[in-house]
């Protein structure tokens, strides 16, 4: 992954922190696990809860916030209040995604394909659906993968150190 321009080394060191969270966990994209934080949280700058950078959705019974977020449904944006959840660390929420997300990508042999799997475009409701209900949720990841210097026709790739700086761990980053 390559570090794209305007992103703050705090950003940045979150980024890699995230990465590294989420292939240790066995992630087989962890770098698309990142460019879904980013367009989550606008570069980790507004988690939807506690270490919730993937707009995750809480249910009934787990702990998280009320917040207004736009949805799409026949080309058109509206504004709801939903629930969102918190989770008790950064591991726990990748954890989380890795079951509900990464589980349908798992054999994927390119970063698209592995978009694909999680999220399409429904011409039927004007509406994304999976992942996120916004028409243009793939061309944004893929926008965001490619200013990290990702293909999203790439499969599998690998970083070598020199491309990656040193392990960065969120406990030493801290949370936003």
């Amino acid at each position: 992954m390559e570090r794209p321009k305007n992103i703050t080394d705090k950003q940045w060191e979150q980024a890699i922190a995230l990465y590294n969270t989420a292939k240790s966990k066995g992630d087989r994209y962890p770098e698309l696990t990142v460019a879904q934080a980013a367009l989550e949280t606008g570069w980790f700058k507004s988690p939807s809860g506690k270490y919730n950078y993937f707009g995750q959705k809480a249910s009934k019974n787990q702990q998280g916030k009320i917040l207004t977020t736009k949805e799409m449904s026949d080309n058109k944006t509206y504004s709801i209040k939903d629930k969102f959840r918190d989770y008790n660390s950064i591991e726990e929420a990748v954890d989380d995604r890795i079951k509900k997300w990464g589980s349908k990508y798992k054999n994927a042999e390119t970063v698209d394909d592995a978009i694909n799997s999680i999220w399409q475009y429904d011409p039927k409701t004007g509406q994304g659906k999976r992942y996120a209900t916004d028409v243009n949720y793939g061309s944004k990841l893929k926008s965001i993968l490619g200013s990290l210097g990702v293909s999203s026709g790439a499969s599998n790739p690998t970083y070598t150190e020199t491309q990656l700086p040193e392990y960065v761990n969120f406990a030493d980053v801290g949370e936003l």
